[in-house]
């Protein structure tokens, strides 16, 4: 019964890490195994080794979901482009109340610096939104160059150290670095040349980020949770279609624009309820 509920717990995360905004970190906390996830990951081969009834079925369900969610991801793109970008839009917005929890942004002196953290995030993110003007999420690649390479390495290790932490999304750091629909398309159609390269990028990130997250989180929680408050903040500028919002407008396509505030809508409330924690790391 153990094994079975963390193929469940797997499933969920996999999904998790998937969709742009939804924490695979905040998933395992709901499950309660956020403590123990943390400490299988470490250098320690002897320790990975005898933790292998937790983390192998674990990783089993995590393939599972992100496969099977990765052709559902990849036709909602083809097909309803604008909607599913609002549906992620809502899912950011949803994840924040959960990140306010975990830090502290009230107009103190002492929390200067949480402030501070934050709106230096905040500014990155909205340059990088601004310097990246091509469409982030919808752009597909399928031949591996020296550019895209560099980009998949990077993006596998920010969205695997990305995963650790709760209330941020790894797959949202592949959205801002232009790799997202690229990387779910490779797993839809298993091109392997780029999945290979983006399984390099996740192993470095999780054995090299895990170490660094637990001193962040035990020294600085909320300086660095207000790194990530930042950062959320940021990405809903990036998710939203705002072109294409507009041309609804120019259009008369009002309906669809409708359906898009009932998608982002949907995207809110599936994060928000996710988020409500059943135990705290």
């Amino acid at each position: 019964m153990k094994i079975l509920k963390l193929i469940l717990a797997g499933i969920v995360i996999g999904v998790a890490n998937v969709i742009p905004g939804v924490s695979g970190g905040t998933m395992a906390v709901v499950f309660g195994i956020y403590d123990e996830l943390i400490g299988v990951i470490s250098f320690n081969i002897k320790q990975i080794f005898s933790k292998w009834r937790f983390w192998v079925p674990l990783a089993v369900g995590m393939g599972i979901g992100i496969i099977a969610f990765s052709k559902i991801v990849t036709f909602l793109f083809e097909n309803f482009p604008v909607q599913t970008q609002y549906f992620f839009a809502g899912i950011v917005l949803g994840s924040i109340p959960l990140i306010l929890k975990r830090t502290s942004l009230t107009l103190k002196r002492e929390n200067l610096g949480n402030w501070i953290s934050a709106l230096v995030c905040l500014v990155i993110m909205l340059l990088m939104v601004f310097i990246n003007t091509d469409n982030m999420i919808s752009t597909i690649q399928t031949e591996l160059t020296f550019g895209l390479t560099v980009r998949l390495l990077l993006g596998g290790a920010l969205a695997a150290f990305a995963m650790i932490i709760p209330g941020i999304s790894g797959s949202f750091l592949m959205v801002i670095l232009g790799i997202y629909s690229t990387v779910i398309a490779s797993v839809s159609d298993f091109n392997l040349p780029i999945i290979c390269v983006v399984a390099v990028g996740v192993i470095i990130g999780i054995f090299a980020g895990a170490k660094g997250v637990q001193v962040l989180l035990n020294k600085v929680p909320n300086q660095t949770y207000g790194a990530i408050f930042g950062l959320v903040i940021g990405s809903v500028f990036a998710v939203l279609p705002l072109k294409e919002t507009v041309s609804f407008f120019a259009d008369g396509k009002i309906l669809a624009f409708v359906i898009s505030l009932v998608c982002a809508a949907a995207g809110f409330a599936l994060a928000f309820f996710s988020g409500k924690e059943g135990k705290d790391n």
